[in-house]
């Protein structure tokens, strides 16, 4: 159980930075492109990424007080 716990969080925060690092190539992108569409749709995309964070750390203390619950039954 603890390693199911384990594996959902670092999916979890996997997640996260997969979100975080589109965000980033997406913004370093558009300052280099003259492509008004282009701004558009990344700026779309970049909105997407952010709610996919949001929605992470929403998750993330319920999970993570999961996990550290289990280790402590698995551990002791």
């Amino acid at each position: 159980a603890f390693i199911k716990r384990a594996r959902a969080l670092q999916d979890l925060l996997g997640t996260y930075h997969d979100a975080v690092l589109a965000e980033s190539r997406l913004r370093s992108f558009v300052n280099a492109s003259t492509s008004v569409r282009a701004g558009f749709v990344a700026g779309r995309i970049v909105e997407r990424q952010h709610a996919r964070r949001a929605l992470v750390l929403e998750k993330l203390p319920k999970l993570l007080g999961r996990l550290l619950k289990q280790g402590k039954k698995t551990w002791d």
